[in-house]
Formats: C-alpha cells, sequence, structure tokens
C-alpha cells in the first residue's frame, strides 16, 4: 500500500509530511492536504522548516 492509499484510508490523520524520491505523486500528496512533500535528497533546512509548521499547529 502506498502511503497517499494509507491516507485515503483513514477518516483522520496527523498532519504529515511525505518524502520520496518520486516527484509524480507530489500532486496526490498536496490533495491530501500534507504539510510538505520533500523529494529527496531532502535539505536539511526545508526538513526543519517544515517540523516547526507541524509543532505549530
Amino acid at each position: 500500500m502506498l502511503g497517499d492509499d494509507f491516507l485515503r484510508s483513514l477518516r483522520h490523520f496527523p498532519p504529515v509530511i511525505l518524502t520520496t524520491a518520486y516527484p509524480e505523486y507530489a500532486l496526490d500528496g498536496f490533495e491530501l492536504d500534507v504539510v510538505d512533500y520533500l523529494l529527496r535528497p531532502i535539505a536539511f533546512e526545508r526538513f526543519l522548516r517544515d517540523i516547526s509548521k507541524v509543532v505549530g499547529r
């Protein structure tokens, strides 16, 4: 099961930061209202920014 399929199976889900090497799934992630969609290799500064978004919710 892919991550976006898993999220669609949930009634309510927590803030999610998707990480992958596949840019073609980014649109699906944003349709699920994820915090961010990070492509590998992941810049540490961007990851920290996203974690700050999650903690601030």
